[in-house]
């Protein structure tokens, strides 16, 4: 047993030893009741001391000591309970002093309250959890995890590429298993590419580089990476809105991959999953955020990391921690394309997934496989139907007429009167709009009819509109209906389009 003591005195008033023949008890079972104790112990000063999170032990605590020095890069540094982290917010050290002066409150910030890149678009966009064991390569595993969600949001596509952390650390020539720079492991890959892990195996040692497979089927670059300068959370959460980051604690010399933020609020409720073995009461289970218990934590901001100490740390591998900007550093994102031997610009997914008129396409400027018809500015949340776009501090804005300029038909409705739209009118799935009169369409306009969306020109005639009917959309013209397009404006019927005309027109205009 190792026992180590900072700012504290230890008292031994006495010390014991049993005689006789001892029991036959592993080394492993004595260290996991240990451990499970020292969680019990930290549950119960946390709750007495009021500090926003939970302990359990876990494959990391149960770690000798000599493998914890192996796994930190040859010196255990002052953990402060982080490796029994289990839930809740977890403050840094020397942290609490902040956030009781409001240090760590920025309630000028424009920036969303909260952002989670495991739900965006209504999908996960991270990959799973991993474990770097005792090799002090959270360096790599840090930046390799920023690629794979990179690769995902660049094609707007769950690829969820598993890429080889091993070939970063046998083969950057400058780094193994002794710490090292997040910011080499993405220049390595930017200049020489990444297999994937079937090609090299994670092996937790800096193994020879020659042991990369051969023939790998696919190799993974990007154009770019940037350090980004620490200027305060503003500027962390303009990146990390786009895509996650890297980031290191410099309390511990870790790094981590940063994939969102909350700004706590009262009521909320911290819990983790956590399982029914835990070293957790019941009667903690669950961090409430209130005025009464943790009055210095409403209106804080705690940054959302993505470890690689398993699945058995935080929650699923996942934790929110309270730091200053000081202890904040490393920061690196990535820019531009992400290259890939079997997926190129063309495997960019642009789709409307939730049929609101605003289409996703991931990361980066509209790609040119998307039809002409789709909006410059990205759908801010492809999940909902009522929210469209999303400014620059994540903020999304609903869609509705009076907000967005767009006019949504979700049920059937007839127009009998001259009709005159300024904006776009879009179909949704299972509505019908029917006309009978003269509806006009300012020019730029456009009338969009999404899969299973029906337009019925029933004597009608629809004016200049700059129409769309999209893949599974029907129109109908009949009893003298007309379609008159925009000068120059091309009339679109996509493949698996309905288009039916039993007596109507469509007029081409040059």
């Amino acid at each position: 047993m190792v026992i180590r003591i900072k700012d504290a005195t230890l008292h031994l008033s006495s010390v014991s030893y049993g005689s006789g023949q001892p029991k036959e008890v592993s080394v492993n079972a004595i260290r996991k009741e240990q451990c499970s104790q020292v969680a019990k112990k930290l549950n119960e000063n946390l709750v007495r001391l009021k500090i926003p999170w939970r302990a359990a032990s876990n494959r990391i605590t149960e770690y000798s000591f000599e493998e914890k020095k192996s796994m930190f890069g040859g010196e255990v540094p002052f953990l402060y309970g982080f490796d029994y982290y289990a839930y809740g917010i977890f403050i840094m050290p020397g942290m609490h002093e902040q956030l009781r002066q409001s240090v760590l409150r920025n309630d000028s910030s424009q920036y969303v309250r909260e952002w989670d890149w495991r739900n965006r678009h209504g999908k996960n966009w991270l990959t799973s959890i991993k474990d770097q064991n005792t090799c002090a390569s959270c360096w790599a595993f840090a930046a390799v995890g920023v690629i794979e969600a990179y690769f995902n949001l660049y094609y707007n596509r769950p690829v969820n590429y598993d890429l080889s952390e091993q070939e970063i650390i046998s083969c950057n020539g400058v780094y193994g298993c002794g710490n090292g720079d997040p910011g080499a492991a993405l220049q390595y890959v930017k200049s020489n590419g990444l297999v994937k892990e079937s090609c090299f195996h994670y092996m937790g040692y800096a193994a020879d580089c020659s042991l990369k497979c051969q023939n790998p089927d696919d190799i993974i670059q990007f154009d770019d990476f940037d350090y980004i300068a620490n200027l305060g959370e503003d500027s962390i959460k303009s990146h990390v809105v786009k895509a996650p980051i890297t980031m290191t604690a410099r309390s511990f010399s870790h790094v981590m991959t940063l994939v969102g933020f909350k700004v706590l609020e009262e009521g909320d409720v911290i819990h983790g999953d956590i399982g029914c073995d835990a070293d957790i009461d019941p009667i903690y289970d669950g961090v409430v955020i209130n005025s009464t218990y943790y009055p210095e934590c409403v209106g804080a901001n705690a940054w959302l990391v993505k470890n690689s100490w398993g699945t058995s740390w935080g929650t699923n591998g996942y934790g929110y921690i309270f730091t200053g900007i000081s202890d904040i550093y490393q920061l690196h994102s990535l820019n531009g394309a992400i290259n890939s031997s079997l997926y190129n610009e063309d495997d960019v997914l642009c789709e409307d997934a939730d049929g609101d008129g605003y289409y996703f396409w991931g990361i980066g400027p509209k790609p040119d496989n998307c039809p002409w018809w789709v909006p410059d500015e990205p759908d801010g949340d492809d999940s909902d139907i009522l929210l469209g776009p999303m400014d620059q501090y994540g903020n999304i804005v609903p869609v509705n007429p009076s907000s967005d300029g767009v006019t949504h038909i979700y049920s059937t409705q007839t127009i009998t009167a001259d009709t005159v739209f300024c904006h776009n009118v879009i179909i949704h799935r299972d509505a019908t709009l029917i006309v009978t009169d003269n509806v006009y369409f300012h020019h730029g306009a456009k009338l969009i009819v999404h899969d299973g969306g029906t337009v019925n020109i029933d004597g009608g005639n629809v004016i200049f509109a700059d129409m769309n009917l999209a893949d599974g959309g029907r129109l109908k013209i009949s009893n003298g209906g007309k379609v008159i397009p925009f000068k120059n404006t091309p009339f679109t019927v996509a493949l698996g389009a309905s288009l039916q005309i039993d007596r109507g027109t469509v007029i081409r205009r040059e």
